[in-house]
């Protein structure tokens, strides 16, 4: 028998928390109904792939719904170009974005390399967020809840036939579901790798392009660990010394006490690299003065909420085909706008 829009929901929102064995028990448990595990799945995929249809439907204009604020959502367009919604005169507009792993089944990594030359074990998650900060009245920066967004998608960074690419459509999509364009970004953070620092260097030129400091700050205790060795105690010194200065925005007295010679050459080398060669995003100190954010935390909240706690479990495995309607009814979960898929589907019914 087929399932009536209310047991769809319930078996979407509970397959996309928590496994879809255990999302079955507990449908039985508070429902007494027993789809099985595997009717689960199926129905989470069904309605995560309608979903995704019905928001790239919506942000294009083919249909409408009010959202959040009064705002009719289709006053965005998919490509990016919204009827703009003016920022409040203080407001910055932030976006931030990471890859996360996401294990998969060796016929979704076939040919693929891992970090150390060995067949990779996991497909990579683009996770981002789109938020917003606004004067606290007492010389800091807080978020506006209302502005806030989180995406993922496991999908390539690399230019695609369009001259564009998947993430780059979902980042602009997503923006103009809140009523904003490329040129209104402020803030560009990230981790500083290269498909990161393309997308934001052709789609948010004029924005605060910001490598995040906590990554860097990584890159210097890893330094600090291969100069001192077993001395954990000087090793947290000397990293903690460093890091006051990169927070500051001194890179080049870091730079310099890095390239003094001594024991772990290797690892001091690996972050001079890093470090030189994104000096320009990390004038730290300025950024802070300017009540700018310097860490992604956003992000990294992202991919340990939208990604890991469902993705990650014991034993998972994954094809692209089953994560990304996963992660989308997540993300619709999360970012608020769930209710408003299934009115519509509600209205179509009617």
């Amino acid at each position: 028998a087929s399932m009536t829009p209310t047991a769809r929901r319930m078996a979407s929102e509970l397959g996309s928390a928590c496994s879809c064995a255990e999302a079955n028990r507990l449908l039985n448990v508070v429902g007494g109904v027993n789809f099985g595990a595997k009717r689960v799945e199926r129905t989470t995929r069904l309605v995560g792939d309608d979903l995704e249809r019905w928001r790239t439907r919506l942000l294009s204009g083919s249909i409408s719904v009010v959202g959040e604020e009064g705002a009719s959502a289709n006053d965005a367009s998919f490509d990016g170009s919204p009827v703009r919604k003016s920022l409040k005169e203080g407001r910055i507009l932030c976006v931030g974005l990471d890859g996360t792993g996401v294990p998969a089944l060796p016929s979704e990594t076939r040919g693929r390399k891992g970090k150390n030359g060995e067949r990779a074990t996991t497909r990579e998650a683009k996770v981002g967020a789109i938020w917003v900060v606004e004067p606290d009245g007492e010389g800091g920066m807080r978020p506006v809840p209302e502005l806030a967004r989180c995406f993922a998608a496991v999908e390539s960074a690399a230019d695609d036939a369009r001259g564009d690419s998947p993430v780059a459509r979902r980042l602009l999509r997503e923006l103009a579901a809140l009523g904003f364009a490329p040129d209104d970004v402020g803030v560009a953070l990230g981790d500083g790798a290269d498909w990161l620092r393309r997308l934001y260097e052709e789609w948010f030129p004029n924005a605060e392009r910001i490598v995040d400091f906590f990554h860097a700050a990584e890159y210097v205790w890893a330094a600090a660990r291969g100069r001192h060795g077993d001395d954990a105690k000087a090793a947290k010194r000397w990293a903690e010394k460093l890091c006051r200065l990169l927070e500051a925005g001194r890179v080049d007295a870091v730079l310099t006490a890095l390239r003094r010679p001594g024991a772990g050459a290797a690892e001091c080398a690996k972050a001079v690299g890093y470090l030189s060669e994104r000096r320009g995003q990390m004038r730290y100190g300025e950024y802070r003065s300017r009540g700018l954010p310097i860490g992604s935390g956003r992000v990294e909240a992202a991919c340990k909420t939208v990604v890991g706690r469902r993705m990650k479990c014991t034993g998972m495995r994954w094809t692209v085909a089953g994560a990304n309607p996963v992660l989308w009814v997540r993300c619709a979960r999360l970012g608020g706008w769930f209710d408003d898929y299934w009115e519509h589907r509600r209205r179509q019914a009617a």
